[in-house]
């Protein structure tokens, strides 16, 4: 079974001590937040953190049962600002680019990478919050210090997770089938494996096994890739029927994708959890 950990009851209790106490000290607090419309899923999960109570984020795309999908927004619900990755994205959602209410993160995203690798990337979190704090700020000045706070603690926290993944999972080989958070598991120290040349022919020769016995001889390829490994990601960008066959094999960590939603710190500490109840496991 593909393993889906969250936060227990008393991390929870404390994240939201640590989230009152911010709010309490924060000058800026909203009684009425004001709304952003967001185009990326995992760009709506960090302005939502940084915006916190101040800020509601009305998400212009996001995942739907491991499909990626553009919500439709009525006209009369489509807020008067709006933030984009760069101009190409603002111009593929239909956003005023010369508008004093969409800001921009870059004129052109600096990266051929997915944006899910970008935002599960420890070292490229801060810059990524920084500039959308930035972002954020120029459309509501007045909310800036409260937004500054925001984005000191969810540095903090982010340093805390990838310390403890370190505890946890230094030295764990895994395969991933993914590809959007190897950068998070390799930061924990883990040894992080692509598929080789021959795993990647025997995939393309069996997907899409949409028949019975097609997925078959999937679950016996995967059940065989797994020896020799600790673990095996798979997450949202992964291949549908690969994902419906893992979730029906131990060993496999299924990795919960970045939405307006979610926590973009919680979504990292789940994901190195249930690697870490894998390996756990297999102890036993």
């Amino acid at each position: 079974m593909i393993s889906k950990t969250t936060i227990g009851p008393r991390a929870r209790g404390f994240a939201l001590a640590l989230a009152v106490f911010f709010l309490a000290e924060s000058p800026s607090f909203s009684a009425s937040p004001w709304k952003l419309a967001v185009t990326d899923p995992c760009l709506a999960s960090m302005a939502s953190f940084l915006g916190g109570v101040n800020l509601s984020v009305v998400p212009l795309s996001g995942w739907d049962d491991g499909k990626f999908v553009r919500y439709r927004i009525k006209r009369d619900d489509m807020p008067d600002r709006a933030l984009c990755l760069d101009r190409s994205d603002g111009k593929k959602y239909g956003l005023s680019l010369e508008s004093a209410g969409v800001a921009v993160l870059y004129s052109d995203f600096p990266a051929d990478r997915p944006t899910e690798e970008i935002f599960s990337d420890p070292a490229s979190l801060p810059f990524m919050g920084q500039r959308v704090l930035v972002a954020i700020a120029d459309l509501d000045p007045d909310g800036y210090s409260y937004y500054q706070r925001r984005l000191a603690e969810f540095q903090s926290r982010l340093d805390s997770t990838v310390s403890m993944g370190r505890q946890l999972l230094r030295g764990a080989r895994v395969l991933s089938l993914s590809g959007s958070s190897d950068l998070l598991f390799s930061a924990a120290g883990c040894v992080v494996e692509s598929p080789t040349g021959d795993m990647v022919s025997q995939l393309a020769g069996i997907l899409p096994a949409k028949k019975d016995s097609g997925k078959k001889d999937l679950v016996k390829i995967l059940t065989s890739w797994k020896e020799g490994y600790d673990a095996v990601l798979v997450d949202h960008l992964s291949d549908p029927t690969l994902i419906d066959v893992a979730c029906k094999i131990s060993g496999f960590v299924w990795m919960d994708p970045l939405t307006a939603e979610t926590d973009p710190v919680e979504v990292l500490n789940d994901r190195y959890l249930a690697l870490w109840n894998v390996l756990r496991s297999k102890e036993k």
